[in-house]
């Protein structure tokens, strides 16, 4: 699936680098980054006034937990599909973050072709919501 500009993404991960480099990806290929947070709280500011089509939120967050982000963005903006990226995932969080919402997993590092298709999938699923 082709990105279309209306197609927004909201960045969540507290290590900067990671930020950059999802971002330089996604917008090479289309995507609107809108703003990128360093913290749960502020990601759910920003997701709240934002309403991103994607948010890609990292677990090991400061302030908020990314379990906790991904409650509190189903509340205020429940049709933004969130794709969880960590380099450190366990069953039991995959497991809880799927009840909680989450539309996929990716696990660190990642590759620019494994992220660009994960995003697309989990898009394309979040259509129906």
């Amino acid at each position: 699936m082709e990105p279309t500009p209306k197609q927004t993404v909201l960045l969540i991960d507290d290590d900067g680098i990671i930020r950059a480099v999802l971002k330089s990806i996604l917008r090479g290929e289309g995507y609107r980054v809108l703003e990128e947070a360093s913290n749960g709280e502020a990601g759910v500011a920003m997701c709240a006034r934002y309403l991103p089509d994607l948010v890609l939120l990292d677990i090991n967050l400061p302030k908020m937990s990314g379990l906790e982000v991904l409650e509190q963005i189903r509340e205020k903006s429940p049709k933004s599909v969130v794709l969880m990226v960590s380099g450190e995932i366990t069953k039991q969080s995959i497991d809880e973050a799927m009840k909680k919402g989450a539309a996929g997993f990716m696990v660190k590092p990642i590759t620019a072709a494994s992220l660009l298709a994960k995003v697309a999938r989990c898009l394309d699923a979040g259509k129906g919501s």
